[in-house]
């Protein structure tokens, strides 16, 4: 029988506000160590974390979860996915990066192109990242929906021309909004299946549904 990979601790510990699982931007204290740290721990407290989480939670590799104040996960996961933050980064943007580097691989492998008029459906953090991205990338017209009137305000701040509630009839909307076309590319930022649906619909044919 294979013996189980070492656990390393990772602490979220960020005084009265629990961590999102975006939250978790952590720093190594050394590379050989079993404890990856926002703060640091004595070699007691990390030992009775790890104790506690190993007791508790013995079948989980990556447990209890984001919003716990401590979880546990296998050294490899620290040892080849956590990177230092620059000193002029702080947490706050470091959160950034993954999302970020999502909604920047997707327009990439779909090849999104300046001048092409674009849909986001569902205005959340990654519908708003690629507001804000096809707009610095040249987007002729760019629409967004969502059911949340704080969230479309905000879409419209990002950058984007029109801001639709989401029960709407969004392909009749850009139509009147794009010279009597439909959009080029529609990115999907929710799992709705009215949203798919939405897609579809409101696509150019020979346009892009990423």
């Amino acid at each position: 029988m294979n013996a189980k990979p070492p656990f390393t601790v990772m602490t979220a510990n960020l005084g009265n506000n629990r961590a999102s699982p975006e939250k978790f931007v952590p720093i190594v204290r050394d590379s050989g160590a079993d404890l990856v740290a926002f703060q640091e721990l004595s070699d007691q407290q990390a030992e009775a974390v790890k104790s506690e989480l190993i007791t508790t939670y013995p079948h989980q590799a990556i447990y209890p979860g984001g919003f716990a104040e401590y979880i546990r996960i296998p050294s490899i996961n620290v040892d080849r996915g956590t990177f230092l933050l620059p000193d002029e980064m702080s947490y706050d943007e470091g959160t950034f990066i993954e999302p970020l580097a999502c909604v920047v691989r997707g327009l990439r492998i779909a090849e999104f192109k300046p001048a092409q008029s674009v849909l986001v459906l569902g205005s959340g953090i990654a519908g708003l990242l690629n507001i804000k991205l096809t707009r610095a990338f040249g987007a002729s017209k760019i629409f967004a929906t969502d059911i949340n009137n704080y969230r479309l305000e905000i879409a419209r701040k990002m950058g984007a021309d029109f801001a639709i509630n989401a029960k709407e009839n969004i392909a009749k909307i850009i139509e009147k909004n794009n010279d009597g076309r439909l959009a080029d590319f529609v990115i999907l930022c929710t799992g709705a299946i009215n949203a798919v649906k939405q897609a579809i619909q409101s696509v150019e044919p020979g346009g892009t549904i990423l």
